[in-house]
């Protein structure tokens, strides 16, 4: 009688192969070139290649320094994701060390100066953020290949909705599939690989920390407080008419000098000699982007605040006030004035015709006290001509403007030539204009970015996405019955204020906020369509315990 198979009792070698073909893999396996005669003498041939490309490395950065990184790492890259994309599935549930790592990224990443890096002699531009994210980006590429946990609960946030995800997996497609009718292709491809490492290795890792609800309370906190310790900054730097640490920078410190007569200066318009304030960032207008992207989250906390906290909420109010008037900037008003009216006129809607039951003289008294601070606001920036130049404009903007309304008729010269996108990088040369302080071609909006860059087509799944993921926020915000989904609300302003900044601002290493916005929406929004999707078998799985009509969920 033959006995059952036991893999224990192979020898080492064939044990080791057998689990070998067993192990689950995101690509299948072609060639078994471990099982081959040949494979040790293989494998001293890969060493010795490898080797090779080390000398090869060195030998380029040796010469060409720390730009010839781009070069060397292209083949370097290719078969390093290659390895780890092909190692086996682990039947086990990820657990990467990646929450404080992701908080402390978002933080960093915003109250560290990105014209401030560490010295190392023969290594490229380093600052604690980018070092925050090589940390994040090894982590991803050792896990996601490795645990089907970890891709099932990003993807479960990420590809919730799949409008929004097959919007924004089109805009992707777009920026590489455009690089052969880029204006320089060499300097859009690694530009088009940068901007998908440095806006989405950040986002993935927090949309696996998202999937538990638990956390959103973190990313909120980390998101609110960070932007306190800004303003905070803005008030010291105001008050110095300088960043506070520029006299005071260590040695082992770097200042970037293409940037170094920017930051010293005032940033003053035209005619205004006024201090412009812009905390931690370069310039003012990066800033306020900053700003419109924040801004209803921090005012969503002050409404939150109970007890205690009304005493901080009080405090933040001229702390706002401060930020936005001192940044003097159309772009710092306007977020002010749409992140208050927005949060009021949601609720009142929300109040008025999605909240059928409830006290109706409360109601009419919420409904008052908010219409009645919208009509205020209102008064108040119909009566006084300084605050209608700072958030409509003025003469002090008609130079702006018109730098803008010309890059918009070269773009659309442009548009007509190819509207499919010139590839990434290219709006500068094909639309921008030439500043006087830098002698190099400039695009003030990001709507000419996208356009000239990726075409109609990719601009309106770019910007379709976001947009699409707010009117979902708006739609889930007024059926929403927990403290947890009222969140919806400031994240969709938040990412509408990003769409509207973008015309008249261009700057995109605060994409990976915008995206944060998306992904903590569409988590709430999961979240929200388990719980609803979950009512109808609470209801059948509920005992008749004898109480009174409507103590149960009624499902219709």
């Amino acid at each position: 009688m033959a006995s059952a198979f036991q893999p224990a009792l192979l020898p080492a070698p064939a044990l080791r192969t057998a689990r070998r073909r067993s192990s689950m893999r995101l690509l299948p396996q072609y060639l078994h070139l471990d099982q081959h005669a040949l494979w040790p003498l293989m494998k001293v041939a890969m060493f010795l290649t490898g080797v090779t490309l080390v000398m090869y490395s060195g030998l380029f950065v040796a010469l060409g320094g720390t730009l010839a990184l781009k070069f060397v790492a292209v083949p370097v890259t290719i078969f390093t994701v290659l390895i780890m994309w092909l190692l086996p599935d682990v039947a086990k549930t990820a657990n990467p060390p990646v929450q404080k790592l992701v908080w402390a990224f978002l933080a960093m990443n915003v109250l560290w100066p990105a014209y401030l890096a560490i010295v190392i002699p023969g290594l490229p531009w380093l600052t604690p953020p980018r070092i925050a994210l090589g940390v994040m980006l090894v982590i991803m590429m050792i896990y996601m290949p490795q645990y089907a946990d970890f891709r099932q609960r990003i993807w479960a946030v990420m590809g919730h909705d799949r409008v929004a995800a097959r919007l924004m997996m089109s805009y992707a497609a777009i920026t590489f599939l455009v690089i052969p009718t880029s204006f320089d292709p060499s300097r859009s491809a690694p530009y088009a690989v940068l901007q998908l490492v440095q806006t989405l290795s950040p986002v993935i890792l927090l949309a696996w920390l998202l999937y538990d609800p638990a956390n959103l309370p973190r990313f909120t906190r980390v998101m609110v407080v960070t932007v306190i310790i800004v303003m905070v900054i803005g008030v010291l730097e105001n008050y110095m008419q300088k960043p506070p640490w520029v006299d005071y920078i260590p040695s082992f410190i770097s200042l970037d000098p293409d940037r170094l007569a920017s930051i010293a200066s005032p940033q003053a318009r035209s005619g205004d000699t006024r201090y412009r304030v812009r905390s931690t960032f370069t310039v003012v207008l990066y800033f306020t982007l900053y700003l419109n992207l924040l801004m209803p989250l921090l005012m969503h906390s002050i409404w939150q605040m109970r007890k205690k906290h009304r005493f901080l909420a009080l405090a933040l109010v001229p702390l706002i006030l401060h930020t936005a008037w001192f940044a003097n900037a159309r772009t710092a008003m306007i977020p002010l004035f749409t992140s208050l009216f927005g949060l009021i006129g949601l609720n009142i809607i929300r109040t008025w015709f999605f909240r059928k039951d409830g006290d109706h003289l409360h109601k009419m008294i919420t409904i008052g006290g908010m219409v009645t601070a919208i009509l205020m606001a209102g008064l108040l920036v119909a009566s006084s001509h300084t605050l209608q130049l700072s958030i409509f404009g003025g003469g002090q903007h008609r130079a702006s403007n018109a730098t803008r309304d010309a890059q918009w008729e070269k773009t659309w010269v442009q548009m007509r030539k190819n509207p499919f996108g010139a590839g990434l990088t290219s709006a500068g040369a094909l639309a921008g204009t030439r500043n006087t302080a830098i002698d190099i071609p400039t695009v003030d909006s990001y709507w000419i970015n996208q356009l000239v860059d990726t075409g109609f087509l990719g601009f309106g799944c770019y910007f379709g996405a976001f947009l699409w993921v707010a009117w979902r926020s708006i739609k889930g915000y007024m059926k929403s019955d927990h403290e947890t989904e009222d969140w919806l609300a400031p994240f969709a302003l938040s990412l509408i204020n990003y769409f509207i900044a973008c015309y008249v601002i261009s700057y995109d290493d605060n994409n990976y906020l915008a995206f944060s916005v998306a992904v903590a929406a569409l988590s709430i929004l999961r979240r929200k369509a388990e719980r609803e999707a979950a009512q109808p078998k609470a209801v059948a799985a509920s005992p008749d315990t004898g109480h009174r009509p409507g103590t149960w969920v009624v499902a219709r």
